[in-house]
């Protein structure tokens, strides 16, 4: 091969973009989704062995930050008018990532302004999945949750995430509520910083 048409290739590859050894492989502070729209990130704060902080921000601004264990299970948001807790009355960490597996747990959520929901989950691996975002291509598990809320103005939703185990978050999902509305979290770049 002649020097200019080495030249050539290198120069085409360069001007490609980010290659696959530049997007983030496990969940570690700094990893950042970015939505389709661009006035949402989630951003990964914190991560450990089991947990990991999630914060959302809208616009620019902080609104809330989650924390999770293993990424499924919320345990405690921080908003700005201060912390919601997630306190479960049935286990859920032997709950494992495996097709086929099921999990159904109950958990009382409460609010800044002393409100309790009483909710059931039922969640289940339904299979695999791939997902990309922004030239990055990562293996999902495919997710199916159903949350029922108890009480005065009983609820439902139902969602479908694309859950990366090695970021510990979902990189796609969509919310079905019962009285017909829908909300898709659909990003177009990930990025670490």
């Amino acid at each position: 091969m002649d020097l200019p048409a080495a030249l050539g290739i290198a120069v085409s590859l360069l001007i490609a973009g980010p290659c696959v050894a530049e997007c983030p492989k496990v969940a570690e502070a700094g990893v950042t989704l970015t939505s389709a729209d661009k006035h949402t990130q989630f951003k990964i704060s914190q991560a450990n062995e089991r947990l990991v902080t999630i914060q959302r921000i809208e616009d620019g601004v902080l609104t809330s930050s989650t924390v999770y264990h293993e990424g499924l299970f919320p345990l405690l948001t921080r908003h700005l008018n201060g912390p919601t807790t997630f306190e479960y009355t049935t286990p859920y960490q032997q709950f494992r990532l495996k097709v086929g597996e099921e999990i159904r747990f109950a958990y009382v959520m409460r609010t800044p302004d002393h409100k309790e929901t009483r909710l059931v989950s039922k969640m289940r691996v339904s299979g695999t999945d791939e997902v990309e975002i922004g030239g990055c291509r990562y293996s999902v598990f495919v997710l199916e949750k159903l949350n029922l809320t108890s009480g005065k103005g009983a609820n439902s939703s139902i969602v479908l995430a694309y859950f990366s185990e090695a970021l510990r978050l979902p990189l796609r999902s969509r919310i079905r509520f019962n009285d017909g509305r829908q909300q898709d979290f659909i990003f177009s770049s990930i990025t670490l910083q």
